[in-house]
């Protein structure tokens, strides 16, 4: 067993501890496991500071076999070269193969030690990048992808929560892509977080101090929704028109399939195609329709194609002849996500939101996060005279 310590010890001194462990079901059963080990300075005589990883199968009449992640060479840019704990394991549900995974490090860098405090593998743990950046040189402590958008990452440092927007732009020292992640939060270590689950009513980042109590923010991705929709029918389908004149319109319903409101900008039909509508610079609420009316107007004989496009919605036109049928076929795409304003923010002059790149809502002076102290649990005594 990769728990087994020193050969010939009739004693547990030595033998491997594990000190983080997470796991993800697999979408065809089992589940993916990934164990990180203490340190050697925390006694830990074997695989210190090592991941190890391996697929749980219920039915299997088999103990799994666990894999070690962790390369062994002389590389110091190597996964946690020296040997420290990996104080947390976060496997991203964004990836259902169960292969992308980060790991925090409890290590501190030095001026002779270049200790890096994250990583990331995408690839099950065969290769893993440092994220460090611009963290603050301090131990690592918990780490969490946002529940709505897999480039958005928190982490919990003995110096307070940091954030980024786009994670794939830490991996390089000469990158600033992390910010401290709110305001309001004590002086003290963070030593765990935890995100809501997209399916919660309230979208919030939870933070466990060291004696500071825990403390609750929106997530990055709380103030924002992705409007959805959809075009029906899928097809559509003209009698045999003669050239120069028009058909009889057709209606192509537009609905709004998700929550938040959508507003068609532009709607437009190329070719032999031409359409009128009551959708456009139209709000459309969420689970509302409107409708837009397709003709076909040939200006000459033979195969005629266009395409109609509303705002992010396309569908392509065809037609097979000029006295043939003609098809629609629609295809939903979703709406860039739309920020609301987010509650319990406070708004700071000057401050940048400390997003990695230029996303879609990159923004000068983005309102930051107010960290709320969670609600205490008080304890209730009740005397019972019997």
């Amino acid at each position: 067993s990769f728990l087994d310590g020193v050969t010939g010890n009739s004693y547990c001194s030595g033998d491997a501890l594990i000190r983080s462990i997470a796991a993800m079901a697999l979408p065809a059963g089992g589940e993916m496991i990934y164990v990180g080990m203490y340190g050697s300075a925390n006694g830990n005589a074997t695989l210190p500071g090592h991941v190890l990883s391996a697929i749980l199968n219920p039915s299997a009449t088999t103990a799994p076999t666990w894999t070690d992640l962790t390369p062994a060479n002389g590389n110091t840019g190597a996964l946690n070269y020296y040997g420290l704990d990996i104080s947390s394991i976060f496997i991203d549900p964004h990836d259902p193969t169960g292969k992308t995974v980060y790991v925090t490090l409890a290590g501190i860098p030095t001026a002779v030690e270049d200790v890096q405090t994250v990583y990331r593998s995408t690839n099950g743990g065969a290769q893993w990048t440092a994220l460090m950046s611009n963290l603050p040189a301090t131990p690592a402590n918990s780490l969490v992808v946002d529940p709505e958008d897999a480039n958005t990452v928190y982490v919990a440092t003995d110096d307070g929560v940091y954030s980024t927007r786009q994670i794939s732009s830490c991996a390089g020292e000469s990158t600033a892509c992390w910010s401290p992640f709110g305001s309001g939060l004590p002086e003290s270590p963070v030593v765990e977080i935890s995100a809501a689950p997209a399916t919660a009513a309230v979208h919030d980042l939870i933070a466990a101090t060291y004696g500071r109590g825990i403390w609750m923010t929106p997530l990055w991705t709380a103030g924002e929704s992705v409007a959805t929709a959809a075009a029906t029918p899928a097809s559509l389908t003209f009698a045999s028109q003669a050239y120069g004149s028009s058909s009889q319109a057709q209606t192509v319903t537009l609905k709004n399939t998700g929550m938040a409101a959508l507003t068609p900008t532009s709607i437009i039909a190329s070719g032999d195609f031409s359409e009128t509508d009551n959708c456009q610079n139209e709000i459309v609420a969420g689970g509302a329709s409107c409708a837009i009316q397709i003709a076909f107007s040939p200006t000459q004989t033979g195969s005629r194609t266009g395409n109609l496009v509303s705002g992010q919605v396309e569908a392509p036109l065809e037609q097979g002849h000029g006295q043939h049928a003609h098809q629609l076929a629609a295809f939903p795409r979703r709406q860039h996500p739309r920020r609301r304003p987010r509650s319990r923010e406070v708004p700071i002059p000057g401050h940048h939101e400390g997003r990695c790149g230029a996303g879609p809502f990159a923004r000068d002076h983005e309102p930051v996060p107010l960290w709320k102290e969670f609600p205490q649990l008080v304890e209730i005594g009740v005397d019972l005279d019997v």
